[in-house]
């Protein structure tokens, strides 16, 4: 989740910061089809399982790589759409997981970013929501202050104010 703005929730749950993200736990309870339930991990619970929150990240990012592997698909999949007839470089991807709930996750799992690389080159990171972010290819050349412009009008007319990620763009090219 954004750090900035959810300070009152942030109190209640273990977590770990990120850059601007503040990165919560959650167990899952039932996924089927688009119906997910979980519970949230609260500073009590951890306390009662007696961890912090560097093993409760450690512990949720080796079960969720196992159990909800990433999906990097371009965006017209995703959204059921003709595939881009020009090189395969010049769109954006989808980054999310198996199940597409608290996907944006999976930029965190080790070697997906750098994996991702390899068949994309250099691009920007947008933390769309908490459920999966955009990557843009550096090969597309759309200035950063284009994509953050993108990013924030996203987050004031799409996105549900708890699943908004960040007003961020990364970069990554290692």
């Amino acid at each position: 989740v954004k750090i900035n703005g959810n300070e009152d929730m942030l109190e209640k749950r273990p977590y770990i910061e990120f850059l601007d993200f503040a990165v919560v736990f959650e167990i899952l309870i039932s996924h089927k089809g688009e119906d997910t339930v979980t519970v949230s991990v609260s500073n009590s619970l951890a306390e009662t399982w007696n961890v912090l929150p560097p093993v409760i990240f450690k512990d949720a990012m080796r079960n969720s790589m196992k159990n909800f592997p990433a999906v990097v698909t371009t965006i017209n999949d995703m959204l059921g759409l003709a595939p881009e007839e020009d090189d395969p470089r010049n769109t954006f991807y989808v980054m999310t997981n198996s199940i597409r709930h608290c996907g944006a996750t999976t930029m965190f799992y080790e070697g997906e970013l750098e994996r991702t690389y390899k068949c994309i080159g250099p691009f920007s990171i947008i933390p769309s929501s908490v459920h999966e972010v955009l990557l843009v290819p550096d090969t597309l050349k759309i200035p950063s202050e284009e994509l953050k412009g993108m990013l924030i009008d996203v987050n004031e007319t799409i996105v549900a104010d708890k699943d908004i990620l960040g007003d961020h763009i990364y970069r990554f090219d290692p």
